[in-house]
């Protein structure tokens, strides 16, 4: 396994757990705000940190929020076109929305559950913990890349 850069992991931390941009992150660190940019692009750090922060029942009460807006702007849609690609954004969020609530996993489930064995690492197996870490990003920073190119 190749040696994880301690600039890159810094600021993969600072990224995600701070509120720093990554020209401030740069700065800090020591690294060009180019170097961050690409690190940040090829680990889908956004993706990640969306994940992260945005709960379950968030998300779906922002849906619903969308549904709405979507239903009042569909009526006063001036063609049956527009009232179509409007049916058809409704039943796209609706299917997003069962499968939230079918626990289907998505990003932002597996960082959940990764979360919760990094925690019972850190109690029970603190040996293991850093190779798992490792392992984690890696497997997070995948399924991200897969979620992106959807």
């Amino acid at each position: 396994m190749a040696k994880e850069n301690p600039k890159r992991k810094l600021a993969y931390e600072l990224y995600m757990n701070t509120g720093m941009t990554q020209k401030e992150i740069s700065e800090s660190i020591d690294v060009s705000e180019k170097t961050i940019c690409a690190w940040a692009a090829a680990g889908s750090w956004e993706s990640l940190k969306t994940a992260n922060t945005i709960t379950e029942p968030e998300l779906v009460a922002n849906y619903y929020k969308i549904l709405k807006k979507i239903q009042e702007v569909m009526l006063t849609a001036d063609s049956i076109d527009k009232m179509n690609s409007y049916a058809d954004t409704i039943s796209k969020i609706h299917a997003k929305i069962k499968a939230i609530k079918n626990n289907d996993f998505d990003l932002s489930a597996r960082v959940l559950i990764c979360e919760e064995i990094v925690a019972y690492l850190r109690r029970a197996d603190a040996e293991h913990l850093k190779l798992f870490t490792g392992i984690m990003m890696n497997y997070l920073e995948e399924k991200a890349k897969e979620l992106d190119a959807k």
